[in-house]
């Protein structure tokens, strides 16, 4: 987690509100979406229901719905002006790959955006958040402008 956070929180907040924490997996009975819900109450935030997209967490950077490819893609660009710059490719890839390497395998990685729509878990503007865990520990990556 330090090497994700030193490496990737200061970039991040150059251009969004950054709630970024990982804790112990919370004892919760039913889907990874309630597992995500989870999380995202425990650090105060709203929860979403089957609303949660699950991404492929042992994908590469291509095809539909992988995690790599979703978190990268969600990095590289400014989520208020796509045109402009955030992180670039290579910053994006590298940030999305450090992501996914906090968990060990298996993986299980969700973001609130569901087949193109945005689904809210904070009062903000816009944002892109993502959840994942593994058999022990949780993290939200929460990207938000208010």
């Amino acid at each position: 987690m330090e090497t994700f956070v030193s490496r990737w929180i200061g970039k991040l907040e150059e251009r969004a509100r950054v709630v970024f924490e990982v804790v112990t997996l919370p004892e919760v009975t039913g889907t990874h979406c309630d597992v995500a819900d989870a999380v995202a109450k425990g650090f105060g935030q709203k929860t979403i229901g089957f609303n949660w997209e699950m991404l492929d967490s042992e994908g590469g950077f291509q095809g539909p719905r992988t995690a790599l490819g979703t978190i990268a893609g969600a990095l590289e660009a400014d989520m208020e002006y796509p045109k402009q710059t955030w992180l670039g490719a290579d910053d994006a890839a590298a940030c999305a790959q450090d992501f996914l390497a906090l968990f060990n395998t298996p993986r299980t990685i969700l973001s609130n955006r569901l087949e193109g729509l945005w689904n809210p878990i904070s009062d903000a503007r816009i944002e892109w958040a993502f959840v994942g865990f593994d058999g022990a520990h949780a993290a939200l990556l929460l990207l938000a402008r208010d």
